[in-house]
């Protein structure tokens, strides 16, 4: 899986201004930034690495405001990373689906607008923060201060 690396600011930036103003990225948007060459799977490993450096996925998954096909709903593999960080959710909202291809069209929509809420309460906490690299745990400068980390 490649990730396009000069590609993470300008989709993290999209990502950032969506959750902001409490919208979705539409695939069409992002598949521009990359041009029809680009397989999917590299589009997608970049689209995460760029959520990645907003906020740890554990804390909210930028991810969740692509909006593709007919529904708008984010893509399979979204599913699947949902469920790895919020098992006990996921269970709750489809109980007894082990495979995240198995959801229903309502259980994608309710996990998404979950998390796509989740993404939005963090934005607001973080409007003026600035990107951060992928895989930096996010906590706000005060947290880190109160950790022994650096501000």
């Amino acid at each position: 899986m490649s990730i396009i690396l000069e590609r993470i600011p300008p989709i993290a930036a999209l990502l950032k201004d969506a959750a902001r103003d409490r919208r979705t990225l539409p695939y069409a948007r992002l598949r521009a930034l990359f041009g029809p060459l680009v397989p999917d799977r590299e589009l997608y490993a970049t689209l995460e690495a760029a959520g990645d450096t907003l906020a740890n996925p554990r804390v909210a998954m930028y991810t969740a405001l692509l909006a593709t096909g007919m529904l708008g709903l984010p893509e399979a593999g979204f599913y699947v990373a949902y469920r790895g960080h919020r098992n006990v959710e996921f269970m709750s909202i489809a109980p007894g689906v082990v495979d995240p291809g198995k959801l229903t069209v309502e259980q994608r929509y309710r996990i998404a607008e979950a998390e796509r809420a989740r993404v939005y309460r963090h934005s607001d906490v973080t409007v003026e923060s600035p990107a951060r690299p992928p895989g930096d745990d996010w906590f706000p400068s005060t947290d880190r201060a109160a950790i022994g980390g650096s501000t």
